[in-house]
């Protein structure tokens, strides 16, 4: 392949791979916006005093307010999410400079 034609390649090469990481750019906002909105609102645990012994010392329970399993799970989904959108970023950064 002659030098015009491998530079053609690369040029188109390098648009779709700067288009990607554009779009993966928005994704990762996107993602870290997600993110934020979820994280304020935690699961509430507390412990409460629902009698005494007959020393006079509290019994007490955790008592939780919110499901805890669904909100990490739904935090771990998010963080997965900005991960893997930050990783297709490096990978795409790593493929563009690669390109002379």
């Amino acid at each position: 392949v002659d030098g015009n034609t491998q530079k053609g390649r690369d040029d188109t090469r390098r648009k779709i791979l700067q288009d990607e990481l554009s779009t993966e750019q928005k994704l990762l906002e996107e993602a870290k916006q997600n993110l934020a909105a979820g994280a304020p609102n935690p699961p509430i645990q507390q412990t409460i005093v629902v009698g005494k012994t007959q020393g006079g010392a509290p019994i007490t329970q955790q008592v939780t307010r919110r499901n805890v399993a669904a909100y990490e799970e739904k935090m771990k989904a998010l963080n997965d999410q900005v991960d893997l959108h930050q990783k297709n970023i490096d990978a795409l950064n790593t493929e563009i400079s690669k390109l002379k």
